[in-house]
């Protein structure tokens, strides 16, 4: 049985999506990697911040990017409104490759 060109192409596609669109997502969705950064850069001894507080921050704004809270938020860390403005920007980049990755997944299913 011989596969249409096109049926071949768009696995094709679907891979090569999926596998770039999933290499973008797993460090994007795996806190723990950060989380040990934390301790191992000494980011509370150069920052004057506790680990604690850090990782809150870290976390309020990964939910934003995410799409798992609507307000921006970056525990007691500063911020100006640029700096809000680029992580709506990165929330968009993110939703997207997310979109992505499960549509590319749902193809090859």
């Amino acid at each position: 049985m011989k596969t249409s060109k096109l049926l071949a192409l768009l696995t094709a596609l679907s891979a090569a999506l999926l596998v770039l669109s999933g290499s973008i997502a797993v460090p994007i969705l795996c806190r723990p990697f950060y989380y040990a950064h934390v301790e191992f850069l000494d980011l509370p001894g150069q920052t004057g911040l506790t680990a604690e507080e850090i990782r809150q921050a870290f976390n309020q704004m990964l939910d934003f990017c995410l799409g798992l809270r609507k307000d921006f938020a970056v525990g007691v860390l500063p911020w100006s409104e640029s700096g809000r403005a680029h992580f709506v920007d990165v929330r968009g980049l993110f939703q997207l490759d997310l979109v992505l990755l499960l549509f590319s997944a749902a193809m090859l299913a």
